[in-house]
């Protein structure tokens, strides 16, 4: 099922984007001194690539892909301020190939962590919202299937 996508919003892209994908490689890559998180090359796919690397074999193997998001009504708590989160259909690409998400407040000092297998077709409703107010497919996410992960910033709060 497909619904009515959101335009891509340049504006967005350039507010959040780097940022948010720079804090969770940088929370990945300082947590373990196997993994390795990187911006994936493939600019249609997944934000970031998950690598871990084995210091005997001196191999390194893809362990998964991450996508990220900003939500501007979550603030500086670790309470999620909606019953349900909302991943958008038009991102189920990613899930099909095993992608995590993780949804950051706006501090991006905090994530919801979604695994793949959550987004399924019985999830999905038509949500009317401000970028898309014919309504937009979502998977609504029960709030304890989300992980949640804090996060080191250099965002003030002033600034968000």
């Amino acid at each position: 099922m497909k619904g009515t996508y959101k335009k891509f919003s340049g504006n967005l892209y350039v507010r959040n984007d780097a940022e948010a994908r720079a804090i969770i490689r940088h929370h990945i890559n300082t947590a373990s001194d196997e993994m390795e998180a990187r911006d994936n090359e493939d600019r249609y796919g997944a934000d970031i690539v998950v690598e871990e690397y084995d210091p005997v074999e001196l191999t390194t193997d893809f362990v998964k892909y991450i996508e990220c998001e900003v939500k501007q009504h979550w603030g500086n708590t670790d309470e999620f301020p909606f019953p349900e989160l909302n991943i958008p259909e038009r991102k189920a690409k990613f899930a099909d190939k095993g992608a995590e998400f993780w949804v950051l407040n706006k501090l991006m000092n905090r994530a919801l962590v979604v695994q793949p297998d959550s987004l399924t077709s019985d999830r999905l409703e038509e949500v009317k919202n401000r970028y898309c107010p014919e309504g937009e497919l979502f998977f609504k996410i029960p709030l304890d299937e989300c992980q949640l992960v804090r996060m080191e910033t250099l965002i003030q709060e002033d600034d968000a």
